[in-house]
Parts: structure tokens; C-alpha cells; sequence
């Protein structure tokens, strides 16, 4: 069969059945060794595509934010920079885990707003990110987070005053604390991702992203062990992480659960106070 179509191919090409074989191997060679090429480099390449850190992060007055820079060190003794603002009286402390990009700085509206509702924030810089010094790794961010739980506890708040926030990236680390830390306030997740290899394997469907990828926030396999209650912000419109991610996560979470779908909204442009809001009514339906 094989040599028929040879045949056939190389009479309309003008080529010789062995010419037009020839030629097929040469083009699939070329073809085996650019998709080998493409796998190397996202091999090599996998951390630089997923991280996307900046360094010119000012102090928080810069942004005019009243809160404090504080430091303190991870497990492997990196050092760390975040930023705090203690609540007003009878309120939760969020602990903010962000994205894969820029820093703390860019999300400055998003803090005041938060702090205007009353909450006090603890907003850490992942290694890698603003000021704070080392490489990130999946590994090592969960080490950083840990480090921001414990500085606040160690300031003097009670883990059951704690909120655990991740937006995007930062969703992945919260729900890894929420299933180390179970006696805090809640879980709130900004728009979350099932898996980072899930995600990446849509994006790159051509190549087996689940066999090179080394960071891979497995988010949907330890949201059935998350027992603090959960609530789930997501923007109908987001084309960063589609929305069927956050559902896919809110149908395996057996904790209590609510779900906030924003219709119009993208990745980013949440409408701060209704989360404010929302937290804040959340918050009062559970506490515990």
C-alpha cells in the first residue's frame, strides 16, 4: 500500500518512487527533530514560562498603602519580603497569594480595597518576585507561604482569624496551606485553575506537558482533603483560565462552598469591593 502511494505521489511530483521516499523521510526527520527541539525547550524553558516575576517593587507608601514591610525567612532560609496591615477590631487577616506575575506593587487597588473593608493583610512576595530574594519553584513557594502563615500567627492571630487567598497561581499555593493549615477562617479562591498541567496541556495539546512538567499545583487532587470553607470567584470571561477550571474545582470541593460567577469579567478586572463584600458576608455564614 505504502509503495502505491509512493508511486502515485511521485508521478504527480515528476519524482521516481525511491526520489519521493527519500524526500518523505527527509521532510519527517525535519519534522521529528523540530517537535524534539520544541520539547527540549519547554523542557529547559518550563520555569521562565511559567514564572514572570518583576523587581522594581517600591515600599507599600509608594503606593499609597498604610501598610508595613516586613521580612522573615522561609524553611531553607531564603529571605522574604511582605507587606502588612493589621485588621480593625473583630476582623480576619487575609494572607494573599498572588499570581504568576509582576509584584505586589500591581495590585495595590485591589489591597486598599480590602483593607477598606476592614480586613488586615498579610501580602507575600514569592521568592523570585519584588524584593524578595531566591528562584521560584513550586517547592518553594509553598515553603514561602508557609513562612507568611506563621509570621501572622506568630504576630499574635489565632489561625481560626486567618484567610487564606490565592489569586491564580497564588490559588494553587492556598488550597496546598488550606489542607496544612485546617483550623483557618476559609479558602478563597480568585480565579483557580484545576491543575497547571491541566491548563498547560490545553494550551499545548501537541506536546505530553504532564511527562516534563515539574511544577505542577495539583489543585483538583487536594481540594477533596480542604475542610475550611471555601468560596470561589471566577470571571465568566476569562480566556487566562477558563471558568470550567473553577467549576471542575468547585464540584470536588466536599467542604462548605459557595461559588461567585462574575459575567463580562476577564482574568483580572474582578470588581473589588463586591469581592470585598461577598468575603465579608462568606465569612459571617461560617464562622467558626
Amino acid at each position: 500500500m505504502l509503495k502505491k502511494t509512493l508511486a502515485v505521489l511521485g508521478r504527480l511530483s515528476g519524482l521516481s518512487g525511491k526520489s519521493m521516499k527519500a524526500k518523505c523521510t527527509a521532510v519527517f526527520l525535519r519534522l521529528a527533530v523540530t517537535y524534539l527541539l520544541l520539547l527540549l525547550g519547554l523542557t529547559m524553558m518550563q520555569r521562565e514560562m511559567l514564572y514572570h516575576p518583576t523587581h522594581d517593587m517600591k515600599p507599600p507608601k509608594a503606593y499609597q498603602l498604610s501598610m508595613d514591610e516586613v521580612h522573615f525567612r522561609a524553611e531553607d532560609s531564603t529571605l522574604l519580603t511582605a507587606w502588612y496591615h493589621p485588621p480593625r477590631e473583630g476582623q480576619k487577616v487575609i494572607v494573599y497569594f498572588h499570581g504568576n506575575a509582576l509584584h505586589l506593587g500591581a495590585r495595590h487597588k485591589k489591597f486598599r480595597t480590602y483593607m477598606n473593608g476592614g480586613f488586615g493583610l498579610l501580602a507575600l512576595s514569592y521568592r523570585g518576585f519584588g524584593t524578595s530574594e531566591g528562584t521560584p519553584t513550586e517547592k518553594g513557594l509553598y515553603e514561602d507561604a508557609r513562612a507568611a502563615v506563621h509570621y501572622v500567627i506568630s504576630s499574635g492571630v489565632p489561625e481560626k482569624d486567618i484567610v487564606l487567598y490565592g489569586e491564580s497561581l497564588g490559588t494553587g499555593v492556598a488550597t496546598q496551606m488550606a489542607t496544612e493549615f485546617p483550623h483557618v477562617a476559609a479558602l478563597v479562591l480568585e480565579a483557580p485553575y484545576t491543575s497547571v498541567v491541566n491548563r498547560a496541556q490545553e494550551l499545548f495539546f501537541y506536546i505530553p506537558v504532564s511527562l516534563v512538567l515539574q511544577d505542577r499545583f495539583d489543585s483538583i487532587d487536594k481540594m477533596p482533603n480542604v475542610k475550611v470553607p471555601v468560596l470561589f470567584f471566577h470571571g465568566e470571561a476569562d480566556a487566562v483560565i477558563p471558568i470550567e477550571h473553577g467549576k471542575a474545582l468547585y464540584a470536588v470541593c466536599t467542604a462548605p462552598k459557595e461559588a461567585k460567577y462574575f459575567p463580562g469579567i476577564h482574568h483580572t478586572d474582578f470588581p473589588w469591593q463586591q469581592l470585598a463584600a461577598d468575603m465579608q458576608t462568606f465569612l459571617k455564614k461560617y464562622d467558626r
